[in-house]
C-alpha cells in the first residue's frame, strides 16, 4: 500500500511497483466489500463457528474480563493513554478476533473453533488468546508503535466499518471499532477521503507496470485496487492469507508475472 502512494506521488523514483495485499477503502462510506468478504469467506459452518465464539467472549464477559486482565498484568500492558480501559481493550480485541483469524490462519485451522455452547470458560479464552485475539496496548501504539498507520487510517486511507449484527445486545460500546479508538488523544483526527479517492482514481487510470497480489481469504484483501490496462497486473492467490505471495499463485500465473517482473527490470 506504501509503494502504491508513492509510486502515485514520486511516479519516477522506481522502475515498477509490486504491491502486497494492498487495502483500497476508496469509499469509506461504503464497507459491503468487507461485510461480504465475512458472509462469504470459508464455509458457512466456519463462519458460523466463528461467530459464535465471538459472541460468546462477549457474553461470558463477567468470566472472561479477569482472565484478559491477568494476561494483561503478566504481560505488562496498559490501556490508559490509548482505548482507555480494560474493559474497552477487551471488546476491541473481541471485535477483530474474526479478522485477525482469517488475517493470519487458514480454513485448515477451522476445525480447532470450539463450540461456543459447550466449551469451557478456560479452553475459550485459551483458544481465542492464539486464534486473533490480538491486545491492543499502549506500548505497542502511539508513536513508538502502530499508532502512525492508525493515524492514516484515521486520517486518510479509512477503515472497515464492520457492523457485526451477529453481536447485537452483547458489546458495550458500539463506537470503538475505528482507528481513533486505538490512538493516543493528541493523534486522533477526522477523515478526509481525497488522498485514497485521488490514488484509486489513478491507480486504474493511469498507472504502468504495477503488480497487485492478494489473498483470496485476506480480510485486508477484500477491497482492491483495480490497475490500469498499461502494463499492469492483479492476481489473487487462492485460499491464502495476508501472506499471499507470488510463488504460491498457480503456476501458469506464477509464470506470467515472474516474466513480467523480469521485463520490467530488463532481464
Amino acid at each position: 500500500m506504501t509503494q502504491t502512494y508513492h509510486r502515485r506521488y514520486y511516479p519516477e523514483d522506481v522502475d515498477a511497483v509490486i504491491a502486497y495485499v494492498a487495502p483500497n477503502d476508496a469509499n469509506n462510506h461504503d464497507d459491503k466489500g468487507y461485510e461480504r468478504f465475512f458472509e462469504t469467506v470459508g464455509t458457512k459452518e466456519c463462519r458460523d463457528a466463528l461467530n459464535a465464539v465471538q459472541r460468546a467472549m462477549l457474553e461470558r464477559r463477567d468470566a472472561l474480563l479477569p482472565k484478559f486482565e491477568v494476561t494483561a498484568k503478566e504481560k505488562g500492558y496498559t490501556f490508559t493513554n490509548t482505548l482507555g480501559t480494560t474493559d474497552r481493550a477487551y471488546e476491541f480485541a473481541v471485535l477483530d478476533q474474526v479478522w485477525n483469524f482469517w488475517q493470519s490462519g487458514t480454513a485448515a485451522d477451522c476445525p480447532t473453533v470450539p463450540d461456543a455452547e459447550t466449551v469451557s470458560d478456560d479452553d475459550l479464552y485459551t483458544w481465542s488468546l492464539g486464534h486473533g485475539l490480538s491486545v491492543y496496548e499502549d506500548s505497542s501504539l502511539g508513536v513508538n508503535g502502530s499508532g502512525p498507520y492508525y493515524r492514516q487510517a484515521a486520517a486518510q486511507l479509512g477503515w472497515a466499518g464492520l457492523k457485526f449484527k451477529h453481536l447485537k445486545g452483547v458489546r458495550h460500546y458500539p463506537d470503538i471499532y475505528q482507528p481513533n479508538s486505538v490512538l493516543p488523544a493528541d493523534m486522533r483526527t477526522s477523515y478526509n477521503g481525497k488522498a485514497i479517492s485521488d490514488v484509486d482514481k489513478w491507480v486504474r487510470s493511469d498507472s504502468e507496470r504495477m503488480m497487485f497480489v492478494y489473498g483470496q481469504n485476506d480480510p485486508w484483501s477484500a477491497e482492491q485496487f483495480e490497475p490500469s490496462s498499461h502494463d499492469s497486473h492483479k492476481y489473487i492467490v487462492p485460499g491464502s492469507n495476508h501472506g499471499a505471495r507470488i510463488s504460491a499463485l498457480p503456476a501458469d500465473q506464477r509464470d506470467e508475472a515472474i516474466a513480467a517482473i523480469k521485463r520490467w527490470a530488463g532481464q
